[in-house]
């Protein structure tokens, strides 16, 4: 796994010492590798809330991953 870059940062409400978070993934997009067969690329977003159940945060990010092998 590789993380290619993040984007579209965006802080929605502060985050205070002793805040517990809870970060959730949602895969949006994958790309296969035209050079590598056994990669691919996923385009992602995080999304974060505090222990009121408010939203915190969320990012867009990008990261290169190995393929499962096909059975």
């Amino acid at each position: 796994m590789a993380d290619l870059y993040f984007e579209d940062l965006r802080w929605i409400k502060p985050v205070r010492p002793g805040d517990t978070l809870y970060s959730a993934g949602e895969v949006l997009e994958k790309i296969p590798s035209e050079k590598h067969a056994d990669r691919g690329t996923i385009r992602f977003r995080y999304s974060s809330h505090n222990q009121k159940g408010e939203k915190a945060f969320t990012v867009i990010g990008n990261q290169i991953l190995r393929k499962r092998p096909t059975a």
